[in-house]
């Protein structure tokens, strides 16, 4: 396997404080990220972990259609909120443990920074890009893991299966990233499905991905417990996060349900291609009908850090890591 660390500013992150926790939401280039998250804190033994965290993992099966764009990277995400009242290490603090790939076999993670590591918010702005010598198959259900230790704060491994594919990645020396600040009460963990497209380097095809059965657990002394379980069989509808500035209390979020994380990310409960069940979760990051404001746009985030976020041309950069 190939790997290139990139330095730079890259949009991919789950960015909650910047999308849907900022007041206003500007693009420099056009781009989509469409992803749904799931809250999940309260149960006894997940309330446990939040005081003592570990290690946890997330996992979910994926379909794309045949014609589906090279330049489209997809994932999984799971994202440990410290929460502003009784953070572990810093108020309002979001540790993204965010894994992303391509049709065309690469891996790509953002990496803490020493600063970030220090309570620093890092804009995402230092990856790790793993090319994995493969092509993704259309039209055939794969499976992606990953997991993450929260205590280290440290990546653990990926794991990709599928006709032909077994493929285990070890990411123990990276650590997870602090991309941004969230104003939520109190502590929960949040797992996430998503695709995103950036408007530098558009390849020609479809925007689709399908998701399907995720499952995410989290270690206890007894070894892992399975504390979701989802196929989108009991949602029709993917609504907005219910926010409240400038800080949103955990109580106002509804557990064990799915949500957009960002107001223009395009989701719906569809019954085309399912792994089990009638139905899955579909992806689209068309770039057609967003909003637009000129011809140059950025980030700002009014409320809470007032940072910029430029956006890497990540097209480039993934043809790159596959050379090297």
């Amino acid at each position: 396997m190939k790997k290139r660390t990139i330095h730079g500013i890259i949009l991919i992150s789950m960015v909650l404080a910047v999308s849907l926790f900022s007041g206003c939401i500007f693009f420099q280039d056009e781009g989509r990220l469409s992803g749904t998250v799931m809250f999940i804190h309260s149960s006894p033994v997940v309330q446990d972990w939040l005081q003592q965290p570990k290690k946890s993992y997330i996992q979910a099966y994926f379909l794309f259609p045949s014609d589906f764009a090279s330049d489209i990277i997809f994932g999984i995400d799971q994202e440990m909120i410290e929460g502003v009242d009784d953070p572990i290490h810093f108020p309002g603090a979001d540790w993204m443990a965010l894994v992303g790939l391509t049709r065309d076999g690469v891996l790509s993670i953002p990496v803490g920074t020493s600063d970030a590591l220090n309570g620093t918010p890092s804009d995402a702005s230092v990856w790790e890009f793993i090319d994995l010598g493969i092509s993704l198959q259309p039209n055939t259900w794969y499976y992606m893991k990953e997991e993450a230790n929260f205590e280290t704060r440290k990546f653990e491994s990926f794991t990709l299966l599928g006709p032909e594919v077994n493929i285990s990645v070890d990411l123990s020396e990276y650590y997870v990233d602090y991309p941004n600040y969230i104003p939520i009460d109190n502590r929960s963990m949040t797992y996430y499905v998503y695709a995103i497209r950036m408007a530098g380097d558009v390849q020609l095809g479809s925007t689709t991905i399908y998701f399907d059965d995720v499952e995410a657990g989290i270690e206890t002394e007894s070894g892992y417990t399975v504390i979701m379980q989802d196929g989108f069989e009991t949602q029709y509808t993917i609504p907005d996060i219910p926010i409240t500035l400038p800080v949103t209390p955990i109580s106002q979020i509804e557990e064990y349900f799915w949500y957009k994380e960002n107001e223009n990310a395009l989701l719906s409960v569809d019954d085309t291609q399912t792994h089990s069940g009638s139905y899955s979760c579909l992806c689209n990051v068309t770039l057609e009908g967003l909003n637009q404001i000129g011809q140059r746009h950025v980030f700002i985030n009014k409320y809470f850090s007032h940072r910029f976020f430029p956006i890497l041309e990540l097209n480039s950069v993934l043809r790159m890591a596959k050379r090297i």
